[in-house]
């Protein structure tokens, strides 16, 4: 495969999204998935775009600079690519909420009115495979998402209602939330999430039909991931 120069190569942290994938042609492969792959991670800050887009200003960002001299690279590396630009993972919960839930029933979060549409990992996975396997996909930037959206309240909600206990949420302030996070991921980070999640409040969460386009099955609800991911939270399924 062909590799580009990662100068601007970045990590993934724990309580971080996974990374957004492009994907580049190979010469040399020649499985009929015949595309190779070369990942970053954007998918904090497309969420962060995407939810202070409708604003009227927007601070200025480090790591979307960083993000789109990367995207450059990449498209004009003279390859074929396709972008997966998913918003918040279902499976940031395991990071942000797993762990206060396993030593006890409160759960203490910021910006619990804030609404995202948090997109199984798995669905990540079907497109990218179609991706990579069929025709048609070169040069897209697909969006993806969770199908519903879900104020945080309500996904700390879910998971309480799946495990069978009774979850005391606590709205915590910013500071407080930044000093906590700070643990899991960088300061630059941690200020897109609460900046994007202070923008998104008071209007539904962006949501895409674009994994049922491309997979041909709808996008699977927070319940569904949540049910599937009980002993994450120090439960089993018996």
């Amino acid at each position: 495969m062909k590799r580009l120069p990662w100068s601007l190569q970045t990590r993934n942290k724990p309580g971080f999204s996974p990374p957004t994938y492009a994907f580049a042609p190979t010469k040399k492969n020649r499985h009929p998935c015949r595309f190779g792959a070369f990942w970053f991670d954007l998918s904090v800050e497309h969420q962060l775009n995407s939810e202070l887009e409708r604003q009227t200003t927007q601070q200025p960002n480090p790591l979307r600079v960083m993000f789109e001299q990367i995207e450059r690279l990449i498209e004009t590396s003279g390859l074929q690519w396709t972008f997966l630009r998913p918003g918040m993972f279902a499976a940031n919960s395991l990071s942000w909420w797993a762990p206060q839930i396993r030593v006890g029933d409160v759960v203490r979060w910021p910006h619990l009115a804030a609404p995202t549409a948090p997109i199984d990992e798995r669905d990540i996975a079907a497109v990218a495979v179609r991706a990579l396997c069929e025709d048609g996909h070169a040069g897209a930037e697909y969006v993806l998402t969770g199908p519903e959206s879900l104020s945080q309240f309500e996904q700390v909600s879910t998971i309480g209602r799946v495990i069978g206990r009774s979850l005391r949420i606590v709205e915590i302030s910013p500071d407080e939330a930044r000093r906590e996070l700070l643990r899991i991921a960088p300061l630059p980070a941690v200020n897109m999430l609460l900046e994007a999640w202070a923008a998104a409040m008071g209007q539904p969460a962006h949501v895409t039909s674009t994994v049922a386009e491309i997979t041909g099955a709808r996008a699977k609800t927070f319940l569904q991931w949540a049910t599937d991911n009980l002993q994450s939270f120090g439960l089993d399924r018996a």
